[in-house]
């Protein structure tokens, strides 16, 4: 039974941002991707669970560090796993190699909802066809923004097509970019991002977007629903490209 599943991917020419090294959102993707397609060749896949079982899997935090730039037309392996997990917390473990050494790593947790009731589903309800492997221990799993605070408002975002999924929502790895879009991007490269998915962005809701500093230099961010509820809680952290390749 397969326990680590990897694949060779590609990056594309369309993943690369203005200073030529990929998006972070795209190396969350290419780890997700090899996740999915885990799904997809194992069985049942992602789109199956929805339509012949009625589950789905939505995420509730994720851990990501990106150890070096990685660049377009650049081959990398992205490997996941899932995890040893109970009750109604899936945990799965992610990573791009490039010639064999680590570039990115990501902890994510997940839940299953039954999508008609939206209620959450356990562990032994999921049906999986592949095995298991341990989780990073040296990655944070959980983030608490400090109370003192004062955050500002930066921006507005309002959810259209080019967000979504099949649910409707912002998909998860859109959030990195969106983030980036209210730092200082130029010569830089999001190093670390620990994120908090509280309430979904729907089709057509405007979210407020709100930053704070952190005192070792990297950001603390929060959006804020139109009802006022707080829909994610993120840590970034930036480097310098030139330091980091």
């Amino acid at each position: 039974m397969v326990t680590v599943w990897s694949e060779r991917l590609r990056i594309s020419a369309h993943d690369a941002d203005m200073n030529d090294v990929a998006r972070p959102s795209a190396v969350q993707r290419l780890m997700q991707e090899a996740a999915v397609l885990e799904f997809y060749n194992c069985r049942p896949s992602v789109e199956e669970l929805r339509r012949d079982y009625g589950m789905a899997y939505l995420v509730s935090r994720i851990s990501m560090e990106i150890r070096k730039p990685l660049h377009a037309y650049e081959y990398v392996d992205a490997q996941s796993w899932a995890c040893p997990s109970r009750f109604s917390t899936f945990i799965r473990c992610s990573q791009i190699l490039r010639n064999g050494e680590v570039m990115a790593r990501m902890h994510a947790t997940w839940a299953m909802v039954d999508v008609n009731t939206r209620h959450l589903l356990r562990v032994e309800d999921a049906p999986m066809n592949f095995g298991s492997a341990e989780a990073f221990t040296d990655m944070p799993t959980r983030l608490r923004l400090p109370h003192d605070l004062s955050f500002e408002t930066v921006g507005h975002r309002t959810v259209t097509y080019h967000d979504c999924d099949v649910n409707r929502h912002m998909n998860n790895t859109r959030y990195a970019d969106m983030l980036c879009d209210y730092l200082d991007m130029d010569g830089k490269m999001l190093t670390f991002l620990s994120l908090n998915y509280v309430h979904e962005a729907a089709l057509g809701e405007t979210v407020e977007i709100q930053r704070a500093p952190r005192v070792d230099g990297g950001w603390y961010f929060r959006t804020v629903k139109q009802n006022g509820e707080f829909g994610i809680e993120a840590d970034v952290k930036l480097a310098d490209i030139a330091e980091m390749s």
